[in-house]
Order: C-alpha cells, then sequence, then structure tokens
C-alpha cells in the first residue's frame, strides 16, 4: 500500500526540493521519520546529480536513525513499473549524447524483474546488441527516447513511461527487505555506468 507520492517535474533543483517533498508525504501518511522502518533509493543510471543527492539524503536519514537502507537500480524499476506482465523486456534510459542505458530480463512475469548486464550503448549500436533478444516478441520501456531505437515493430512493443513512480521503487524494495535483503549503508554507491563531466575534463587535464 502506498500512503502517499510526491513527484515533481524534472529539473535541477533536486538539494532544494527533496526535503520539503520528504515532510509533505510524512505529513500526508501521518508518520514522523521516526516511524519508517526502512528506507529506499533509486541507485540510477540517470541523472548523475538526482542520483547523487536523493541516494545522499537516504543514507543521512538511515545513519541518523539507524534505519536499515535498500537500493534499487532505475533500470529495474522500469521493468517493474511498465513490463511485470512480459516474459521478456529491455528497459532503456538515455543516456545523452545519443547513448542509452539499457538492461534486459526475462521471465518477469513474477513481479521480481532481474536485470542481466546492463549496458551503456550508443543508440545506433542497440538494435545489434539485443539482436538476438528482439528476434522473439519483446517489450522495450523508457520515456520518449526509445521512439528514436531501430527495431523491428513485428517483434517489439514499445511501453511509455512518463515518470519513474517512487511507489515503485518502494514496492521493489519491500520485495527484497520481506527477503532480509538490505544494504551496506556504507557500501551502497550510485550506479552511474558512466563517467561524470567533470570526471570526464579531469581525465583530459591529466592526460594534457
Amino acid at each position: 500500500m502506498c500512503l502517499a507520492e510526491k513527484i515533481l517535474p524534472p529539473g535541477k533543483r533536486h538539494l532544494e526540493n527533496l526535503p520539503a517533498l520528504v515532510s509533505e508525504a510524512l505529513e500526508d501518511s501521518n508518520l514522523s521519520l521516526g516511524q519508517v522502518d526502512a528506507f529506499a533509493a533509486a541507485l540510477g543510471p540517470g541523472s548523475f546529480s538526482g542520483v547523487r543527492i536523493g541516494l545522499a539524503a537516504i543514507k543521512g536519514y538511515c545513519l541518523a536513525l539507524s534505519k536499515p537502507i535498500v537500493g534499487i537500480s532505475s533500470l529495474d524499476i522500469l521493468l517493474y513499473q511498465a513490463a511485470f506482465d512480459a516474459d521478456s523486456a529491455i528497459a532503456v534510459i538515455d543516456a545523452g549524447r545519443q547513448d542509452v542505458y539499457a538492461g534486459y530480463a526475462k521471465s518477469i512475469s513474477d513481479r521480481v524483474p532481474l536485470i542481466i548486464n546492463p549496458v551503456t550503448l550508443a543508440m545506433m549500436d542497440f538494435p545489434m546488441h539485443f539482436e538476438e533478444v528482439m528476434r522473439r516478441p519483446t517489450v522495450i520501456c523508457g520515456d520518449h527516447v526509445i521512439e528514436k531505437l531501430v527495431i523491428n515493430p513485428e517483434t517489439t512493443e514499445l511501453r511509455m513511461v512518463e515518470v519513474p513512480l517512487p511507489s515503485v521503487c518502494g514496492i521493489l524494495a519491500h520485495h527484497r527487505i520481506l527477503a532480509s535483503g538490505f544494504d551496506d549503508v556504507f557500501l551502497l554507491n550510485p550506479l552511474y555506468m558512466r563517467k561524470s563531466d567533470a570526471e570526464r575534463n579531469a581525465s583530459r587535464s591529466v592526460s594534457a
């Protein structure tokens, strides 16, 4: 059961918006922060700043309150939200620069998706990488970037996800919690899957 869910349009004010959203969600749920049994966060891939800020905030709550934490892949969230009824599916996230993050899962009708070897790909390489998978009926889910992929419409079904839902992250975390699948708050890191612009620029500076 989802007691409250807060979603803002995409933007770059993650740090400023997050505390107020948490307070509003708790108020709507008639809960205090101390009454939360465990915390979950999307690990990415996705917006570097959004993932980093979200995970840092959740880690702070866990450490301050001595509560457990669960990290969930953003690709798994997409699969559960849009393709839980499919026999096989590919989750896709726009990585910018004509690249995508993508992950494949099969036999996900049990509602617990399992991404197999997530990758970062150029959009032009997507069909070749998943050629064997897409020879049979396959769902592709993600935001508007999936419309740019070159695919066979006879064997693939596109399912658009406008907004990955926080409640879906919570549901997947609940599955993990029931199986005692908590993460180590000190070892849990964002799933970036490639270097940030800052890291790339630093590498160029060292090379020069």
